[in-house]
């Protein structure tokens, strides 16, 4: 949450939400979850707080910063300060590439190439770029996943979900994770790819976002 410290810059908001195609404050709040316009009054006129979600919402929707949201709002973040200082920039590192059959490919260490996305990245996030030009999944070519940090297996924070998974045998799959039969082992599964079952996964990456790039 949020504690007030300055007056609201109200006119500075409302022409980022004119710049970003929002009409009104009550659309802004059904975009970030707020449904009772009563409430978007109160928050604007400094009588109620953001939420950490709510604020990362506000930010995406505004395309600005959670840095420059919690200022114009005339506050301080105090829970998020550490997140603030390192999602603020949407300069990613773009370590690979993803090809048609969803495969991670890592570049070599010292290969620098960087991306600007409109998005508040998580910390530690990454982008794969898709190379898949003239194939069946060529509508992604040129797209940016935007990818969490590695980590650790964790069932209950990749079961149903988008993830970058590194296998035993030493693949690194962008697949949709679900429970496996076998204890321990996930069924793993992406469009027009064959699925594969009770697999042993040794890490994993939450996707945060994929960003598409429109074909000329």
């Amino acid at each position: 949450m949020m504690v007030m410290a300055n007056p609201i810059d109200k006119k500075w908001i409302e022409c980022k939400m004119t710049e970003a195609g929002i009409r009104s404050k009550a659309e802004l709040g059904r975009r970030i979850g707020i449904e009772e316009r009563s409430l978007m009054s109160l928050i604007f006129a400094g009588k109620r707080t953001l939420r950490e979600g709510a604020m990362i919402k506000m930010a995406n929707e505004l395309r600005i910063t959670m840095r420059e949201l919690a200022h114009r709002l005339g506050g301080r973040p105090l829970e998020i300060v550490k997140a603030i200082d390192e999602t603020d920039t949407a300069v990613l590192d773009v370590r690979g590439t993803i090809d048609d059959r969803f495969i991670a490919f890592f570049y070599p260490p010292g290969r620098i190439e960087r991306v600007r996305m409109d998005i508040v990245a998580g910390i530690g996030a990454f982008a794969l770029r898709y190379d898949t030009a003239g194939t069946a999944a060529d509508m992604f070519d040129g797209s940016i996943a935007v990818i969490l940090e590695k980590r650790d297996v964790e069932s209950a924070a990749m079961l149903e979900r988008n993830n970058l998974v590194w296998l035993a045998d030493g693949k690194v799959l962008l697949r949709r994770v679900t429970k496996g039969q076998l204890s321990d082992r996930y069924n793993l599964s992406a469009a027009n790819i064959s699925p594969l079952y009770d697999v042993e996964i040794i890490a994993f990456a939450p996707v945060q976002a994929l960003i598409l790039t429109e074909k000329k």
